[in-house]
């Protein structure tokens, strides 16, 4: 547990993606640190003069500035500064986040030149420990959304979180909340007979809760990343394709058949998407260490979300092959033609196989890496329109509340078009209590 006077520093993002790193100082020497390492850009005043220098720890909580931060070897990083005050932020005591923008080494010298300053290095744990008993207010959505931070894997999987976190009007906590408010207010309009309006407003509860419910895999996709293995015979190039979407060389690659007899597992970033990419050893019969290696990957198969089936378009589809299409799930398969480089715009003709999919097969040259970015796309293909709609915006992340807001929404189907009478009235009524009583279930415990 953290110290009364203890200020303690920590990395509250993912490292590895590049881009915005967030570095998280709270307790009571936070504001203090911050205002000597901060320098901000100060604007010009109408006069033409420079505003003067921002003290942070005049600064009123909530406050965002834009500036550098510089420990004694000069400039670290370009930042934005967020800063809470003692009493006003969700620790209870003083809170700084700082947003980087260099890249890992910008964010773990940010860290390091606060905790030269005296801070502890913490964990995050600490941080949340200090949350619920200061911040009363504090839902359950938010305590999710922080437990849940730490092991975010990319930047749009932290923009999301730290969104459902601030509660902010548009985030889920302000959104379930609005519909709860809105089921008490046409209870009490049907209680009084008031019926005018009543079958609009039940659209729009259907409508918004069949919304949040949509967004469900979306939000759990970003939280637990899905896992996509790569399945094909041996030395059709999958260890190659596995080291061109990580883009580095992570597993040995040779000509021989049999290379890869263990599985590799590795993480990726797709538009902001994590997924856990699965190197499987190449499917044919085979015995001893690689015959265990070949069960190992029939079986990851079954599990995985997706599966990329790999084929040689310099060749015809075998039988063999044809065996291993017949035992995967055709539904969660993102077929892929490779070493296009070796037959240029003459691909063999395809196997009837190949008709069982219901996505054309992506033609790629993992060696050379053409078709990479079309194979990339189709991987996560059903999340293109939600991560174009940004993650500033209500957004279901974890299996309880989607199990919650499903039951919610089948109350709300079963609500009726219309209100004939009093008497139906009041049957409705139970339904809107029941439906109030779920909604407040997605906030508390």
């Amino acid at each position: 547990m953290p110290r009364s006077n203890d200020t303690i520093a920590l990395i509250a993002t993912p490292l590895g993606e590049g881009g915005i790193g967030v570095v998280q100082v709270s307790g009571p020497q936070a504001l203090e640190m911050a205002g000597k390492l901060f320098r901000s850009r100060r604007a010009t005043s109408a006069s033409g003069g420079l505003l003067p220098e921002i003290d942070l720890t005049k600064a009123q909580s909530g406050s965002l500035f834009y500036g550098t931060i510089h420990d004694s070897e000069g400039l670290i990083d370009e930042v934005l500064v967020s800063i809470w005050r003692a009493n006003g932020g969700p620790t209870g005591g003083g809170l700084v986040e700082i947003n980087c923008h260099g890249g890992i080494m910008a964010v773990q010298k940010t860290l390091e030149a606060f905790l030269k300053m005296g801070a502890r290095k913490g964990k995050w744990k600490e941080l949340l420990d200090g949350v619920a008993p200061v911040q009363e207010g504090l839902d359950l959505i938010q305590r999710e959304a922080l437990l849940l931070l730490p092991r975010a894997k990319t930047r749009l999987s932290v923009k999301m979180l730290l969104s459902q976190y601030q509660s902010a009007p548009g985030g889920l906590s302000h959104e379930v909340r609005k519909l709860g408010e809105e089921a008490k207010r046409i209870k009490e309009k049907l209680m009084g007979c008031d019926t005018p309006g009543v079958a609009s407003a039940f659209h729009l509860l259907l409508s918004s809760l069949t919304a949040l419910v949509n967004s469900s895999p979306f939000g759990l996709a970003l939280v637990n990343p899905l896992k996509v293995t790569i399945a094909g015979a041996p030395n059709v190039g999958k260890s190659t394709l596995f080291n061109a979407l990580l883009r580095e060389d992570r597993v040995l690659v040779h000509h021989e058949p049999g290379t890869t007899r263990d599985y590799i597992i590795e993480f990726i970033s797709i538009e902001g998407m994590p997924l856990e990419l699965i190197d499987t050893a190449g499917l044919r019969e085979a015995e001893g260490v690689e015959g265990v290696g070949v069960e190992w990957a029939r079986a990851l198969h079954q599990e995985a979300d997706k599966v990329i089936l790999m084929l040689d378009a310099s060749r015809h589809i075998t039988q063999e092959e044809e065996g291993l299409i017949g035992t995967l799930d055709t539904s969660k398969v993102v077929p892929v033609l490779n070493k296009i480089d070796l037959v240029g715009s003459r691909c063999p003709p395809e196997a009837d196989a190949l008709q069982l999919f219901s996505i054309p097969p992506c033609e790629v040259s993992a060696l050379s890496g053409k078709g990479l970015d079309g194979l990339r796309r189709m991987l996560v293909k059903e999340f293109l329109p939600e991560i174009e709609r940004g993650p500033h915006r209500p957004i279901v992340f974890t299996q309880r509340q989607k199990g919650l807001l499903e039951e919610a929404l089948s109350v709300a189907r079963g609500l009726p078009r219309d209100i004939i009478d009093c008497f139906t009235a009041s049957e409705v009524c139970q339904k809107l209590d029941q439906l109030e009583k779920l909604l407040l279930g997605v906030l508390k415990e």
